[in-house]
């Protein structure tokens, strides 16, 4: 057989695989002569080679001797893991995957088309990763293969001293960790293989090998369930890529402007003659009427490489990008800092952007533009945005945007699209990923709880929005008494003969301080209030009023307004989108007497308390729903009722606090196994 030539290229030279690690997954790959297995090589990559130093094999989800696959949400699981194991025993240098593996039992060394598809995938994600075929059953000096993601041949060598001895205790922890884990939540792996501890499920038996030290063994079982990282920015970043689409963004005409300062309004121009004025040059079209004395800012220095040229998403595009809605998209910059650009009104879909003929709700037509911001929008959240941020920023909150500028592109339309550039920590929503692939897992977290108590069926028994439709005080849920201590937990959840060691173990992690789903949602909760009165204190309206010209209701305070965000000190909830918003000092009332400033504020707070509850008859565009049997849906609607328990405690009061790691390791769970 013809091999390609061996790659002379600077950049990867080829892997060296430690000699420790290659002799006990040979042992492991001789039980599988007739099926090929995938796995993961993480290592450190290190003078143009990828030093593999710790193979992982998960649970393989189908396989034949030419085909295997595994889940790729499981992947998910394994980071956080490792990056707590980096953190507690100080690993230096970029500890992560180096390599794709998988087997040709009986056949020869070599990427099939799928296989170099599927490199070419991982190699738009992770930077340098190479692909390994092995053969076990081959000859001795034809056993392994590296490949580049173009199907080139690279160097493949064993190495003894690969592993410094003080990696140990790090390699030790990460074979107590993930199998333990993994087989937690369902999803057990099949072998784990590092240079001093090595641990094989190939027969689907949790059998721990015996050169882990017993003295870890037990340090582990008594620490505390899902342990994740207090550094989670690499998880969250990571996460973007396997949950996102992908999306091709091409160069469009335009010009790309840096933002800069505000330029101070011209005095006497904020009355409601004026507003109407710069609103006719559109003549027909739909644009945000925002009552608001118009925003106009300077122009800054100068924008990131990346974005120094306007993009569109399209079907066909050389830059890769990630989906972020309909209208926006997520960039990768080529820095490592975990923070992404967001780019607001790129394009409807990969259609460019959409023209429509619409009608007002007074029978007047009108031309709406899909897919981009418009010139007053764009700048109004560029300004607001800031003043934002620097609030949050008192309170020690990780802010979710960092406006950086926008594009204007080139169009035959009056209205001119715009899109809005930003550097963002934040692309997970509150309701539509948090809040829905929480509630999604119920059935998966907490098994079957057998029996709801009387006082949980009245209170879970009607959505917690209809009791604020019906303009009574939220019915306020004892926060503790929906998941017990664990001593109660068997009486009330599994006292009969269907409980079991899996149910006390599952109750257990459930209740185990910090992931427990009550706390997780009494502090989102906590968390959303407190911004909410941080807004209302500097007399910011997020974007709730009755747009006169185009005799509509915008509103912008929403749970998917709020998204999760990290800094140093942890992780939290922050909040985007404020295209809409504005200030005491700004605001025109151009509609009358109800259309006042305070009237709005608490319009906006009733708005966001009934989104927090579950009500969607008024989202657009229509928000994912999970139709949930009983006793799911109690336990949700209680869950519900404790998210706006926690709101009214952080409004009213002013608490705060940020997400333990156990809350968000649940988080995380939850994101990787959504429904879609």
């Amino acid at each position: 057989m013809n091999h390609p030539k061996t790659s002379e290229r600077k950049c990867i030279l080829g892997s060296r695989l430690d000699e420790r690690v290659y002799s006990s997954q040979e042992r492991y790959l001789m039980k599988f002569p007739h099926t090929e297995r995938f796995g993961i090589g993480f290592g450190f990559k290190k003078e143009a080679e990828n030093n593999i130093l710790m193979t992982l094999w998960p649970r393989q989800e189908h396989n034949s001797p030419v085909f295997t696959s595994i889940q790729i949400e499981d992947l998910g699981a394994f980071f956080p893991l490792i990056q707590d194991a980096k953190e507690k025993h100080e690993i230096q240098g970029n500890f992560g995957i180096v390599a794709w593996i998988h087997t040709h039992p009986h056949m020869s060394l070599f990427l099939s088309g799928t296989d170099r598809e599927t490199i070419k995938n991982w190699s738009e994600l992770i930077d340098g990763v190479v692909a390994i075929v092995f053969n076990v059953f081959g000859r001795r000096d034809e056993i392994w293969r590296t490949f580049a993601p173009d199907n080139e041949v690279l160097s493949s060598r064993l190495d003894t001293h690969l592993a410094e001895k003080k990696l140990e205790p790090f390699f030790k922890q990460l074979c107590w960790d993930i199998p333990r884990r993994m087989s937690d939540i369902g999803r057990p792996i099949e072998a784990l293989f590092t240079p001093f501890a090595s641990y094989s499920n190939a027969t689907l038996g949790l059998n721990l090998d015996d050169t882990i030290d017993p003295q870890l063994a037990e340090e582990r079982s008594s620490s505390k369930a899902f342990p994740l990282s207090k550094k989670i920015s690499g998880d969250l970043h990571m996460l973007v890529k396997f949950l996102r689409k992908k999306t091709a963004l091409r160069a469009a005409e335009g010009v790309s402007i840096a933002s800069g300062t505000l330029i101070p309004p011209v005095q006497g121009r904020n009355d409601q003659n004026e507003l109407k004025r710069r609103l006719e040059r559109y003549d027909d079209w739909f644009i945000p009427a925002v009552p608001a004395v118009e925003i106009s800012i300077s122009m800054g220095e100068k924008l990131p490489e990346e974005l120094k040229r306007p993009l569109i998403k399209s079907e066909f595009g050389e830059i890769l990008g990630f989906q972020s809605g309909i209208c926006s998209a997520i960039l990768f910059p080529k820095s490592k800092d975990f923070q992404n650009f967001r780019l607001k009104g790129c394009g409807f879909g990969n259609n460019g952007f959409v023209t429509e003929v619409s009608l007002y709700a007074n029978g007047g037509r009108y031309q709406e533009l899909r897919g981009a911001q418009f010139e007053n929008t764009c700048q109004r959240e560029q300004h607001m945005n800031r003043i934002v941020n620097q609030r949050l920023e008192a309170y020690k909150i990780p802010a979710a945007n960092i406006p950086l500028g926008w594009w204007r592109y080139e169009c035959p339309w009056p209205a001119k699209p715009f899109c809005g550039l930003f550097l963002t920590s934040g692309e997970f929503r509150l309701r539509d990923d948090l809040l829905f692939s929480i509630e999604s897992a119920l059935p998966r977290l907490l098994m079957n709880p057998i029996k709801i108590p009387a006082s949980l069926e009245i209170i879970g028994g009607k959505p917690s929005y209809q009791f604020l439709l019906e303009q009574r005080s939220p019915l306020s849920l004892v926060n503790w008494e929906l998941f017990p201590d664990i001593d109660e937990l068997e009486n009330k959840y599994y006292e009969d003969a269907h409980a079991n060691a899996t149910n006390i173990e599952l109750g257990r992690f459930l209740r185990a301080d910090p992931p427990n789903i009550t706390n997780l949602y009494w502090t989102l909760g906590v968390q959303a209030g407190k911004i909410k009165k941080i807004l209302e204190d500097a007399n910011i309206i997020w974007g709730t009023y009755f747009d006169k010209r185009n005799n509509v209701w915008h509103c912008n305070s929403h749970a998917d307004n709020f998204v999760l965000v990290s800094n140093e000190d942890g992780a939290s909830i922050s909040i985007l989108d404020f295209d809409l918003s504005f200030d005491r000092g700004s605001f025109v009332n151009i509609v009358g007497r109800d259309h006042s400033f305070d009237s709005l504020l608490k319009m906006e707070n009733w708005w966001l308390q009934l989104d927090l509850a579950g009500y969607t008859a008024n989202s657009f565009p229509p928000v994912k729903e999970i139709k949930l049997d009983y006793p799911w849906s109690v336990i949700r609607n209680g869950l519900r009722e404790t998210l706006i328990t926690g709101y009214l405690k952080g409004y009213k009061e002013g608490q705060y606090a940020m997400l333990s790691p156990g809350m968000l390791s649940l988080i995380c769970y939850c994101l990787m196994n959504q429904k879609s």
